[in-house]
């Protein structure tokens, strides 16, 4: 809590106003104990433990407190609001740092709303008194205030605030509310492109997974056969994720396609998918474009067995493939680079497999599948023992998120 050793001879008013205050003054900082046992410096630390029991304390003392100030109100309109022997200074510290701990936590929903609204009332009605004489009461009252809002963010939490700012006749109190209001909605512009972020990679991952070990039709023999195959399994991922609202699966993934309808979607994605290096224009196997996933750019390779017990296209393939990829990422929210070999894999002896995959995905988000039709990779030597295992792009922990999960993003 703020200091409030103050060398000063006070005035009778002024000792009848710390008087006043006392009471809730006191009860202010048992709460604080109770809550704050480290006496952490809430200027930078967050109540680590806010609960539904705080909110409803913090709500009764900014009711109480916002009371006696208006009973006050020719003093503290003359006066700053730091007469109140440092209640409201402290007590914003205490509204912003719970909110705060209670963000981070996640346990928003434990605080009825009614609980909230009360708060965030009385926040802009003493913002009355806090910017009537200016100084950093009136930052403690906006931290309060924007914290609250943003650690409770809902539209209709908002709209109310809108409203109290239109009814407002105070030019100092307009000026704060829509300080408040800008960087709230700053705030939560950042929070949206986090959680629209992070659903995209979910959605990458999941079918990174779902690409890594689906069965391949074996009759497979061309690479326009393989792009039908993965398409389809694409667009059972795509139908199959919430979140997604789908009404014409064409407007979001294109492929070369059959028919003249195909054709044209495909064409028609050009314009968003194509890039253009050197004047040369790349283009995808297969495109997906929505607004909760980005662009994603499919490229594809069908590595081919050549005569001998180990020959392959997939030297040339894979170097091929990389490539494109890299070309794609410089303008697209992720790759996947899938490379389906006729022949088994050799795993080698000082296979720089594993980086190959790892840099790719951190530096230029691309996931690179190198699998067979049948998922079984040699060991090492030829004939030797197979096992099963299959070459992802995503490095480290993929933690692929379950339906249940990705309905909780709020996008």
């Amino acid at each position: 809590m703020q200091d409030t050793k103050d060398s000063r001879i006070l005035s009778p008013s002024e000792i009848q106003i710390k008087a006043d205050f006392k009471n809730i003054k006191f009860t202010l900082k048992k709460i604080e104990k109770k809550y704050n046992p480290q006496n952490d410096n809430l200027h930078f630390n967050a109540i680590q433990k806010a609960d539904l029991n705080l909110f409803s304390e913090l709500l009764k003392l900014t009711h109480d407190g916002l009371r006696k100030v208006n009973r006050n109100r020719d003093f503290f309109l003359k006066n700053s609001l730091y007469a109140d022997d440092m209640f409201w200074y402290d007590l914003f510290l205490m509204v912003s740092s719970a909110s705060i701990g209670i963000q981070k936590n996640k346990n928003q929903k434990e605080i009825p709303a009614r609980i909230i609204t009360g708060i965030v009332d009385n926040l802009i009605s003493i913002s009355k008194y806090s910017t009537e004489n200016g100084g950093d009461i009136t930052k403690r009252n906006y931290e309060a205030l924007a914290n609250t809002l943003i650690a409770f963010y809902n539209k209709d939490l908002i709209d109310k605030v809108h409203k109290k700012r239109e009814l407002m006749s105070s030019g100092p109190i307009r000026d704060f509310l829509d300080w408040t209001l800008s960087v709230d909605e700053e705030n939560i512009n950042d929070e949206r492109r986090r959680n629209v972020a992070s659903f995209q990679e979910a959605f990458v991952k999941n079918l990174v997974a779902i690409l890594q070990k689906h069965p391949l039709l074996t009759t497979i023999k061309t690479k326009e056969q393989l792009e039908q195959q993965i398409h389809q399994i694409l667009c059972d991922h795509i139908k199959n994720t919430p979140s997604i609202s789908i009404e014409k699966l064409e407007d979001i993934i294109f492929t070369h396609g059959k028919t003249k309808t195909e054709k044209d979607n495909w064409t028609r994605s050009k314009i968003h998918q194509n890039i253009i290096v050197y004047g040369c224009s790349n283009s995808s196997d297969i495109f997906i474009k929505h607004p909760h996933l980005g662009t994603i750019y499919v490229e594809l390779q069908l590595s081919k067995k050549m005569a001998g017990i180990t020959s392959s296209t997939l030297p040339g393939d894979l170097q091929r493939s990389i490539g494109q990829s890299i070309i794609a990422s410089l303008n697209h929210s992720y790759v996947i680079c899938l490379i389906v070999c006729e022949k088994d894999i050799a795993v080698k002896e000082n296979d720089y497999s594993d980086k190959l995959r790892e840099i790719l995905w951190i530096n230029h988000k691309i996931a690179l599948i190198v699998r067979s039709f049948s998922l079984q990779l040699a060991s090492g030597k030829p004939g030797g023992k197979r096992r099963e295992k299959h070459h992802s792009g995503v490095s480290g922990k993929t933690d692929l998120l379950d339906s249940s999960k990705q309905k909780e993003i709020r996008l």
